[in-house]
């Protein structure tokens, strides 16, 4: 197991990025990156990768109006790739990329034009489906059943799931289950994991990569929360 983070591009409104990576780096193996020129220049997600042993990506906001399944969009996704097929070679395993359902005739679409996209290209990527309070975790697997390719899995976010009403856990994933968010939820989403009861995070399986998901936009307090989030894991595990 890795513990990683997201690289939320807004802490270098803070501190530069080399004060940044200097103070994070010691504390984590891996990192999350939604790698979006827009925000940055390559140059600047290139440091970034090469200051951590393992990788994983989410696909970035900038698809056009957050429509994340789009066909209409594709060449975003496109874009996209192309980013994290130059970052791959800083990763010492398989990297997985995040990736939200939408409607299920959208979700089919998606998956099997990104799985063609990174066969025909060879990009050495896992795409993961995370569950999101929409869609819980048990109905990703009818996705993965059409698919069955070992290039796409399931992303596990505890706090989606663990806030619904009814909360499903692990159990009918496993199998599929590739990579793991961890961020707690108090009135709004993606705070501290203190927020999540230790008995369920405890569960989590030792051999699956987790991420603390900590977004900058809800918890302005980012980087001493992430390094109290990373102690505090640790302390568990």
């Amino acid at each position: 197991m890795s513990i990683g983070f997201t690289f939320d591009e807004k802490i270098l409104s803070e501190m530069s990025l080399d004060s940044f990576l200097n103070q994070i780096k010691p504390n984590f193996k891996s990192v999350e990156i939604a790698p979006d020129e827009i925000l940055l220049p390559f140059s600047n997600y290139e440091k970034v990768a090469k200051s951590f042993e393992q990788h994983h990506f989410h696909i970035p906001y900038f698809v056009k109006e957050k429509q994340y399944f789009s066909t209409d969009h594709f060449s975003d996704y496109e874009r996209f790739f192309i980013i994290v097929d130059k970052l791959r070679q800083y990763s010492i395993k398989r990297p997985n990329i995040v990736f939200h359902p939408s409607s299920e005739k959208e979700t089919l679409q998606a998956c099997d034009r990104l799985l063609n996209f990174i066969t025909r290209k060879k990009i050495d990527v896992t795409l993961t489906l995370e569950n999101i309070s929409e869609t819980p975790p048990s109905e990703l697997k009818k996705y993965l059943e059409v698919f069955k390719s070992p290039k796409l899995q399931i992303c596990y976010d505890l706090a989606h799931d663990y806030y619904n009403k009814n909360y499903e856990g692990i159990h009918e994933i496993k199998d599929y289950l590739a990579y793991i968010h961890l961020h707690g939820k108090d009135e709004i989403k993606h705070q501290s994991i203190q927020f999540l009861p230790t008995s369920e995070i405890l569960k989590m399986p030792k051999s699956v990569d987790l991420n603390l998901e900590l977004l900058y936009a809800t918890q302005p307090n980012y980087f001493n929360t992430l390094l109290e989030d990373f102690n505090y894991l640790n302390t568990l595990l």
